[in-house]
């Protein structure tokens, strides 16, 4: 099991990655990068990134506190992010990591909410089947664990 769990982290830090590379793109495309850019343009480009690192930091404190059983300050943290998120990449990361940390702290409920936000989206097939298993699973956890707070 502890393969699997570095697994994910591996493939949740690759997903930060690439929503960082498509957030700075979004950012160097939207202001034509520094060379050629005008005074007002350089400093808009120079917020976007300082923007992106703080997108960041709130998603890495979110997981810091996750992990150390701070629930509330992490839940906070992870919604600064989401707040910060200003492209459909940016959203997708923190709604995701949302959603896990919601499954790993037993919000089922809350996580769910958070999976179907995504089938609502228009996945790849890979992604629909991903988030339709998360959902199945989510479901399965909160009929086992109704069942089992209803048995003395």
């Amino acid at each position: 099991m502890r393969t699997n769990a570095k697994g994910l982290a591996v493939l949740f830090a690759v997903v930060a990655l690439i929503g960082s590379i498509f957030l700075l793109r979004s950012c160097s495309n939207n202001n034509k990068g520094q060379q050629g850019a005008s005074i007002e343009e350089r400093q808009q480009f120079k917020k976007d990134l300082a923007a992106i690192d703080t997108y960041h930091d709130y998603l890495d404190k979110g997981e810091r506190y996750a992990k150390s059983g701070q629930i509330v300050q992490a839940e906070k943290e992870y919604f600064k992010a989401l707040k910060m998120a200003k492209t459909a990449d940016g959203e997708v990361v923190a709604r995701g990591k949302l959603a896990r940390f919601y499954e790993s702290i037993g919000a089922n409920e809350k996580a769910l909410e958070e999976v179907e936000w995504f089938l609502k989206r228009n996945l790849t097939e890979p992604g629909r089947i991903k988030y339709s298993e998360a959902k199945e699973r989510l479901i399965k956890k909160m009929q086992t664990s109704s069942g089992s707070a209803s048995t003395p």
